[in-house]
């Protein structure tokens, strides 16, 4: 895991709160999602209540919506392929990061 997007990488990056229950539910999707694609893909994990650092500040500043938890998918370009604040499953996740690895 880095503390910011890593260019040329497909990039997941969550952002939640230590105490949001739907965060915490997020947060045990992305440990699932991170053991299968950790290899492949650049993993950013944000705590909002938590001092961040300047790489972390410019992604919550470029992406973040307002709302927890909230996941971004970046492609190899950096393009964002996904970028929405609620929970979301494996199974999407799983196919917007095979996606972006393509």
């Amino acid at each position: 895991m880095n503390e910011g997007a890593v260019p040329g990488s497909p990039n997941y990056i969550i952002k939640y709160g230590e105490g949001c229950f739907n965060s915490k539910r997020q947060a045990r999707r992305t440990v699932s999602v991170y053991e299968k694609y950790k290899d492949r893909v650049n993993f950013v994990v944000v705590n909002l209540d938590q001092k961040r650092s300047p790489a972390q500040q410019q992604l919550v500043k470029q992406y973040f919506q307002g709302y927890i938890p909230h996941v971004v998918v970046l492609d190899k370009s950096g393009k964002a392929v996904y970028n929405s604040s609620a929970e979301v499953d494996e199974s999407p996740l799983s196919s917007l990061l095979d996606n972006a690895l393509e």
